[in-house]
Parts: C-alpha cells; sequence; structure tokens
C-alpha cells in the first residue's frame, strides 16, 4: 500500500478503537459483496473487525448449531438493508441490541457495519438468554446469564444519534478506499489486456448487466460492433471468449451467495441471469473445478469459523 493509503487506513482503524473502547463495543464489519475477501489490503486491515468478540456472543457461538444459527441471521441483515438502505437499529435472536450501517457503493449494498452488543434494558420473551438456552442445550444458562449481566446497556439516544454519523462518516470513507483499489485493479487490467475501446465497453456492459440474461448480440448492440466481430476481436484481445469470460464474472460473484446466504442453488442461478440451475452448476464446476453445492459444504465452515 501507498503511504497516503496507508494513513488512510490507519486513522479509519484508529477511530474504531476508541469507538468501540468508549462504548465498550464490538464493531463488525460484514463483507457482503467480497470488497474485503477480495482484496488482501482490506482484508489485513480490517481484519480486527471482522469477528463478533463480546463474551456473551462467543459464548453462544461456542456451540456450532448456536453458531450456524448465528449466521443464518445475516442474509436478513443484507434484505433489510437493501429495504432501508439507511442505518437502523435492531436486537438479534439472542437479545443483543446493535446498530447496522450499510455500506453503499454506487447504490449498491456491498457491506454493513455492525455497532453493539448492548443488552436490551427489558428482557423480550422471544429474544433473550433463556430462549437461547432452550433452543441450544449445550449452553449453560447461569453463563449466560452471568455474560448478560456484564454486558453494557444501550447508550442514551443522543449517543446513538452521534455514533450512527460517526460510522456514516466511516462507511463512506471505506467507499471511497474500495473505489480507489477498483479504479487501480481495472487500470491493472487495461495494462494486461492492452486498453481496447471496443472491450473495455464490452466488460463495462457485462458488469452493468450482470443479474440479466444477456446475449452477445446485445452487447454487440451496444458496442457498435457486429456480434461476430466483436466475438473475435474480444477473443484476441483477451484470450477467450466473450461468454466464457462472461459466466467467470457471473460464477466469482456467485460464491459470496453460496457462502453469505442461505439461498438455494435455483434462486443464485435466477438472480445471476444463467438459463437454468442445471447449467449454472455446470458453469460452476467447469470454472471452478467443484460443484456449488460441494464449495458451499467445503468452505461455509471456514467463513463461520473466521467469523466473515
Amino acid at each position: 500500500m501507498k503511504n497516503m493509503e496507508i494513513e488512510s487506513y490507519n486513522k479509519i482503524l484508529k477511530y474504531l478503537n476508541k469507538l468501540s473502547l468508549y462504548y465498550d463495543a464490538t464493531i463488525c464489519i460484514k463483507d457482503f459483496s467480497g470488497f474485503i475477501s477480495q482484496n488482501p489490503d482490506f482484508h489485513t486491515a480490517f481484519a480486527p473487525f471482522m469477528i463478533h468478540d463480546k463474551p456473551y456472543c462467543k459464548n453462544i457461538k461456542s456451540d456450532s448449531d448456536a453458531m450456524m444459527y448465528c449466521q443464518s441471521q445475516i442474509p436478513c441483515i443484507i434484505k433489510k438493508s437493501h429495504e432501508l438502505r439507511c442505518s437502523f437499529t435492531g436486537i438479534c435472536h439472542a437479545g443483543m441490541w446493535e446498530i447496522v450501517v450499510p455500506i453503499i457503493q454506487n447504490n449498491h449494498i456491498i457491506g454493513a457495519i455492525l455497532f453493539g452488543c448492548f443488552r436490551t434494558n427489558e428482557i423480550d420473551e422471544k429474544k433473550n438468554y433463556e430462549r437461547v438456552k432452550n433452543r441450544f442445550n449445550n449452553l449453560s444458562l447461569s453463563t449466560l446469564k452471568r455474560l448478560w449481566d456484564n454486558t453494557s446497556p444501550i447508550p442514551s439516544e443522543t449517543e446513538i444519534e452521534l455514533i450512527i454519523s460517526s460510522l456514516e462518516v466511516i462507511a463512506t470513507s471505506i467507499v471511497m478506499l474500495q473505489s480507489k483499489k477498483n479504479d487501480e485493479k481495472n487500470f491493472i487490467e487495461e495494462e494486461k489486456i492492452g486498453y481496447d475501446h471496443m472491450v473495455n465497453n464490452a466488460i463495462e456492459y457485462m458488469k452493468l448487466h450482470m443479474r440479466e440474461k444477456i446475449t452477445l448480440e446485445e452487447i454487440a448492440s451496444y458496442c457498435n460492433y457486429s456480434p461476430s466481430y466483436l466475438s473475435h476481436h474480444f477473443k484476441k484481445m483477451v484470450g477467450e471468449n466473450i461468454i466464457n469470460y462472461m459466466n467467470k464474472m457471473k460464477v466469482e460473484m456467485s460464491k459470496n451467495y453460496l457462502l453469505r446466504t442461505n439461498d438455494t442453488l435455483v434462486k443464485i442461478a435466477e438472480e445471476l441471469g444463467f438459463s437454468d440451475v442445471s447449467y449454472y452448476s455446470r458453469t460452476f464446476s467447469k470454472i471452478c473445478g467443484i460443484s456449488p453445492a460441494n464449495f458451499r459444504k467445503k468452505y461455509l465452515r471456514m467463513v463461520i469459523n473466521e467469523g466473515l
């Protein structure tokens, strides 16, 4: 990383640390799109803020079934982030109150900053340590209660407003750093491919319509060239045909759905514009050397263990 980038990362990390210590809070940055996991600099910088380390939460997650249940709530956060497109608060299944600040880049929700976890002032019948114990028998009720009682209460309304405003600034800063990284990555790709107006227009169109069923004819029309000429030129410049290139982009995006949502393969295939689930599975297997179902089975445990 360049010195200026290092300074930017350090300022964000220093502020997050201070905020966390001052409010006795856990700050966890969730990656919904791969912007951290696919960027070594981001992963190194934000690794300390990718796990809920509150003693109460850690105790619950010591039970593998409880851990899986906690992870299954992430799609709910993603869904609500898309619906509201602004910061919000909520209470998890274990009764912990937290703030969620979506990280939005180019109108896409790429992640979220979670700030918590605080015990609620009034115990909810459906969301508390007793309910957790009833659901997961391996956990100790006395330990859960002790850790619950030792967890800090929810901050005041004035403090909450200040926290949200601060985290929204941090989210914007992360987006700016991410955009800069994307610009650098695109420049490197252009250097490797050799800048070519037609090729780059084709790739741009594919990125814009990643979740749609698009054809070579549509891409060619956007580039103002015939399908045959575009296909020949693209393969000459990039080294592979345009459909394979597009499928690789879709498969990479599908990995995040496999590891970070409970969506079925059918739904993922539809979401990314594959003609059907069989074609998606064949394409994924051909590109990755493993089926999407086995990929999810193999790597989901790793994601859970790392708290990503």
